[in-house]
């Protein structure tokens, strides 16, 4: 929302400081849900200084039926530090599991963990436009990463039964800190639901906040500075991957139940059916902002209002 449309024939230049290190990507949010699925995105990187190791980006797609990436294989050295960046362009969830090695969790949406534990034979579930750095120690023998039981990485032939690995929560991984803030300023309550939008002139069948779609939803007004939290409450039958434009959003607890790990910031949820998630943030980008379900099919169908300063 913060700026024009780039016309046929056009150009827009983007220019700026990269001082976020850390996994993104970026897509079109004109007509977003066909033209990201036809193509229209990109990845990210934000590297701090040079240093030593190996460094992969993963970015999983679905273009006309057909997963990306293909797979590859490539031989690390045993020893050799390795950072795995793992990213969901797709509207889906994804199920990612790493063979072969223990690994630990250092990063989520760009943001990284407090004293991330080591795992072995665990899941992780990447949400819609959601990111999580994987990083090992290249052991002697061959490592894969499996995507929904699709070997897309690997550094030798490894062959794993990885559908019964139990999942990552990251609710409850790496070690707690303090809230850095001690208030609420502002309280915004987002019930998702699918149903008639009956706020237009004509009646619609769509994916609804609050009983309307977008462009009948009223926008989330805040002033810089406050601290805002969002509850996120999901009545419908299918999941809902939430994303704030221009901010991370810490959780605060999912279905009553405290975030008891490192403090997550995120940019993407799942929130699935029957879930209540709470979250919260600081009011200090001003702009107009998206706030809308990453499943882009839904947004397209009305998930979508704005966050708008004062």
């Amino acid at each position: 929302v913060t700026q024009a449309a780039v016309l046929p024939g056009q150009e827009f230049v983007y220019r700026f400081r990269a001082d976020q290190v850390g996994t993104y990507w970026y897509h079109t949010h004109s007509v977003s849900d066909l033209g990201v699925r036809m193509g229209l995105y990109g990845v990210l990187v934000v590297r701090p200084a040079p240093g030593t190791g190996v460094d992969i980006t993963v970015p999983v797609h679905t273009l006309s039926g057909l997963p990306l990436p293909a797979p590859r294989m490539e031989p690390v050295e045993a020893g050799v530090p390795v950072r795995l960046r793992l990213i969901n362009t797709d509207s889906t969830t994804h199920r990612y599991a790493l063979a072969g090695t223990p690994f630990r969790v250092a990063a989520i949406d760009g943001s990284d963990l407090q004293s991330p534990t080591s795992l072995v034979d665990t899941a992780v579930l990447i949400p819609a436009g959601g990111r999580y750095d994987l990083v090992f120690t290249a052991p002697a023998t061959p490592v894969a990463l499996f995507v929904d039981g699709r070997a897309v990485y690997s550094t030798g032939p490894v062959s794993a039964a990885t559908a019964a690995w139990p999942v990552l929560d990251p609710l409850t991984y790496g070690v707690t800190s303090p809230v850095p803030w001690s208030r609420i300023d502002k309280e915004f309550t987002l019930v998702l639901d699918r149903g008639l939008d009956l706020h237009g002139l004509l009646p619609r069948y769509a994916h609804t906040v609050n009983g309307a779609a977008d462009p009948d939803i009223p926008p989330q007004v805040v002033r810089l500075d406050d601290i805002v939290k969002f509850t996120i409450v999901n009545r419908s039958q299918v999941v809902h991957p939430w994303h704030l434009h221009g901010h991370h959003v810490l959780v605060l607890a999912r279905n009553g139940a405290a975030a008891t790990g490192s403090l997550l910031w995120l940019d993407s949820f799942d929130v699935r059916p029957g879930d209540v998630w709470e979250v919260a943030f600081r009011a200090d980008n001003p702009g107009t902002w998206a706030n809308h379900c990453h499943n882009l099919a839904h947004a397209d169908a009305g998930m979508t209002l704005h966050l708008m300063y004062s």
